[in-house]
């Protein structure tokens, strides 16, 4: 009895550590709130869905939705899908359900009846495809929204604007008490956005619905349009000292009182919470600026990729159910500064912006936004024009108008097209050069025709061994490309199709003022590149090269940028030519007070600035080659040069150089790669700003292959990178190998 007894127990106690851990699933959810209010607001998310039994693994990928939306797309369309993924309401999604990759929800959605606690309905519209649901909405953002400093309008001694007419007028003087009267943070979307709440403000909702919903291109270029142009005129002049890229930036510039305002989302809102700062008392906010009280019922949702594991698929139940919670909705959305998806709830801690809100939505004030109007590929667009717009002081109202009629006139219509792509997949570009073929014909080896074994099987041994190489060259480097050219004809978008558009994507690349710029950029940083690099990787050579003491230190010194990535090096140099805290801060700190050193912040002379930081990295390893050439040379020379009188300039320029000709075409091969490839250092130090002035073709490549979700655009751009390597290599491998073997 007591062994029965023991041996119950034992299988008791045994089962309990799997009871409880054994129905608890860990779903990993992406999305990109980072920022303080964001991350606050998440984290009411993640602790409803823990308390299901169930566990939220964050996938916070940090940067806008810009940075984040390529990450997911890549991975659900690569096979390695999350749990659950944020977007925007609208179109963001639309191929990858298209493609049958999102989970359909419309049995969930029937049973817990959302089509009547979603309001306004539209919300739920925009996760519907072909009568299906894809998604869940959790919340309504609205864009137009303007957020004063009180504190800064009291400092400048004039009365907190009532709407953007008084803030224009009160403009001079935030100015002259040294603060600046508008923040824009550098990223396109911010500008882009900006435009789009002064066309729905001082346009009104008629004309922002004709222009973004009709694609009335006659109307975008006329005088309605032409009076928001004149007001966005006044927005940059307000906005040109601001000196900061994100929006959280931005608007912790309006919380210090740095700034005394922003047009920025109602997310803006989380920050003046976490930053202890009360609504109606700190700062002010007016929606629709003052000039029209409407809300847009733009947004967020989580759409639920298609898994095969069945425990990860009934989490995905889990957590749908948990996102429109009536609880989870007043938790999330208090501290996000959104307006909850659901109708049937109280919102008594609600602030004094977050009720006017409330009250717009009430009255039906309401209008879809661009997310929900327009293309990815066209917002793309659209973000260049009004980035290159704030950043350039001297494009004409005028000019710009004209660019955004035509970006109306050519906006892609919303598809009608539910077929599934032909294929998937992703391209790459890239090229592949046999090796040259050296042949002994000396006579001491040549052998008669019966003793030659057949040229088939000479060497055989060594091309068995090859086969493998020779087939990832053939299937990878030249079968890519060969896939990106073919490609490029076609008018794919986020998937990629064979729908062949002839030489449209090349058209239109040549006549993008982006890609332009792009290409002059390149020119420049490559010209300027080649040559400094070579020229101080040598000159370092050279000097250590003469045998100094702390030989080693020294060069250990100048190569460790190498060892750093171009992220690290982007974000040390843009601390360091940050015009506050940098170089500039520094030098006016000790009294040298008109001391300017921004080259980031100047649209004229950025890559100049990104140019330093890629000499700084990339100067060592040159100079590592250039010393190991050195080396090589025979000292006999040297000697042979002193006794002959030869000075030592000329010594190098017309002996020692000419002698490291392999030496010098090894660095310059690397230095070109790197020249052709530059992305990452853009990316962190301007993020291709100001504007575009500092946009270059690999990023161009990327933006519209993953955000504009045009990959026919972003082949054709690849397509001509290929062809600038295929024009540079194929006549210097013909000179250098041709001719030798007809010698």
């Amino acid at each position: 009895m007591r062994y029965q007894i023991m041996t119950a127990a034992l299988a008791v106690t045994t089962a309990l550590p799997f009871a409880g851990p054994a129905a608890a699933t860990d779903l990993e959810v992406t999305h990109w709130w980072t920022s303080g209010g964001e991350a606050a607001a998440v984290a009411e998310f993640a602790k409803a869905f823990d308390a299901t039994g169930n566990h939220w693994v964050d996938g916070a990928i940090a940067g806008s939705g810009g940075t984040a939306r390529p990450i997911m797309i890549s991975r659900i369309t690569g096979g390695d899908p999350m749990g659950a993924t944020q977007f925007n309401h609208g179109r963001q999604a639309e191929e990858l359900v298209q493609a049958g990759l999102m989970r359909d929800l419309t049995e969930l959605a029937t049973r817990d009846k959302w089509a009547e606690i979603v309001q306004p309905k539209s919300l739920l519209d925009g996760c519907t495809l072909d009568g299906k649901i894809y998604c869940v909405p959790v919340n309504i953002h609205s864009w137009q929204w303007l957020w004063l400093s009180n504190a800064a309008f009291e400092k400048a001694g004039v009365p907190v604007p009532k709407n953007w007419n008084e803030y224009v007028a009160a403009a001079p003087a935030l100015e002259k008490a040294g603060i600046i009267p508008l923040a824009v943070g550098g990223q396109p979307w911010q500008s882009s956005g900006a435009f789009d709440v002064l066309l729905t403000a001082v346009g009104g909702t008629d004309a922002f619905l004709k222009v973004y919903r009709d694609k009335d291109a006659e109307f975008a270029a006329g005088p309605e349009v032409a009076k928001v142009f004149k007001a966005a005129d006044d927005a940059r002049k307000m906005a040109k000292n601001t000196n900061v890229q994100d929006w959280n930036q931005a608007t912790n510039l309006v919380i210090s009182g740095k700034a005394g305002g922003q047009i920025m989302g109602d997310w803006a809102q989380g920050e003046f919470q976490v930053a202890g700062q009360t609504a109606g008392k700190d700062y002010t906010c007016l929606p629709g600026l003052g000039l029209n009280e409407v809300i847009a019922t733009g947004g967020d949702a989580f759409y639920f990729p298609l898994l095969q594991d069945a425990e990860k698929s009934k989490a995905q139940e889990a957590l749908a159910e948990t996102l429109l919670d009536p609880k989870t909705q007043v938790a999330f959305n208090l501290k996000k500064g959104s307006l909850p998806v659901r109708g049937d709830i109280d919102l008594k801690a609600a602030n004094d912006c977050m009720k006017k809100g409330l009250d717009i939505l009430a009255k039906g004030s309401v209008m879809p936004w661009t997310d929900q109007l327009l293309s990815q590929d066209t917002q793309k667009q659209k973000e260049d024009l009004f980035s290159e717009f704030f950043a350039k002081p001297d494009m004409t109202v005028e000019e710009a108008q004209k660019r955004f009629a035509d970006i109306v006139a050519s906006a892609d219509l919303r598809s009608t097209n539910r077929s599934l792509p032909a294929r998937r997949g992703a391209g790459s570009s890239g090229s592949s050069l046999d090796p040259p073929v050296f042949t002994r014909s000396s006579p001491a080896v040549q052998m008669s025709k019966s003793e030659r074994p057949n040229q088939l099987f000479r060497n055989l041994n060594a091309k068995v061994a090859s086969i493998p190489m020779v087939l990832t060259a053939l299937v990878i480097f030249v079968g890519g490309s060969a896939w990106t050219v073919l490609y490029s004809f076609t008018n794919s978008k986020l998937l990629p199709r064979l729908n062949f558009v002839g030489l449209d994507q090349y058209y239109r690349l040549w006549s993008t003022p982006r890609w332009l710029v792009s290409i002059e950029n390149l020119l420049v940083y490559g010209v300027l590149s080649l040559v400094f690099s070579l020229v101080i990787g040598f000159i370092l050579a050279a000097l250590l090269d003469q045998k100094i003491r702390f030989e080693d230190t020294f060069r250990t010194i100048f190569l460790y940028p190498f060892a750093l990535s171009f992220i690290v090096t982007g974000l040390v140099w843009q601390w360091l030519l940050n015009p506050e805290f940098g170089i500039q801060g520094v030098v006016r700190g000790l009294g040298w007070e008109s001391f300017s050193f921004d080259p980031l912040y100047n649209s004229d002379i950025v890559i100049y600035g990104i140019l330093i930081a890629a000499l700084w990295q990339g100067t060592g390893l040159i100079m590592c080659l250039m010393l190991a050439g050195l080396r090589g040379i025979d000292e006999d020379i040297w000697k042979a040069a002193r006794v002959d009188g030869i000075p030592t300039l000329k010594t190098y320029l017309f002996i020692i150089i000419p002698m490291m000709r392999p030496v010098f075409i090894t660095a310059l091969v690397i230095i070109a790669a790197g020249i052709v490839k530059v992305y990452d250092l853009v990316v962190a130090q301007t993020s291709g700003g100001p504007g575009i002035a500092s946009e270059v073709p690999a990023k161009y490549v990327y933006d519209y292959m993953f955000f504009a979700q045009n990959l026919g655009q972003g082949f054709a751009a690849s397509t001509m990178m290929l062809l600038s390597v295929v024009v540079v290599i194929v006549p210097w491998a013909y000179l250098e190998f041709g001719g030798k073997k007809r010698g």
